[in-house]
């Protein structure tokens, strides 16, 4: 157990499954230390407070091993720079923060108006046709 009393990871355990790829430990690494304070789960973060996080709970992450903290850090880095489409860059150019990249926006559901619009659009065009 770790010094947090909510810690999340802790007091529910090991994730069953999807941590095979140092990703899937970054992101729940993340995603875990984010919401036990209370944080923006897209809040910047540092890969290396993100390899303390890591370390500390190295038996719930079966790719940690051995390995010393200056590795974890580098994995971890590797990782937010070879997985754009999960982390992207924070501040300055290397700036050594990161951050999840939000996911992508729903787009709005159509008006009435809108959908009229699109029916009228296709009616004329099946006229057009002879259909």
């Amino acid at each position: 157990m770790c010094e947090n009393l909510r810690c999340s990871l802790c007091l529910s355990g090991s994730p069953t499954s999807g941590l095979e790829e140092w990703r899937e430990t970054v992101r729940c690494a993340i995603r875990t230390m984010l919401a036990d304070s209370d944080r923006d789960p897209h809040e910047n973060i540092d890969a290396r407070a993100v390899a303390r996080y890591v370390l500390e709970h190295a038996r719930h992450f079966p790719r940690v091993g051995q390995r010393t903290e200056q590795d974890v850090v580098r994995a971890i880095q590797n990782t937010f720079s070879h997985n754009r489409a999960v982390f992207q860059s924070a501040g300055r150019r290397r700036s050594g923060l990161w951050r999840l990249r939000p996911p992508a926006r729903e787009p709005e559901p159509a008006t009435e108006l809108q959908l009229l619009a699109a029916f009228c659009e296709a009616r004329m065009l099946l006229d057009a046709v002879g259909a």
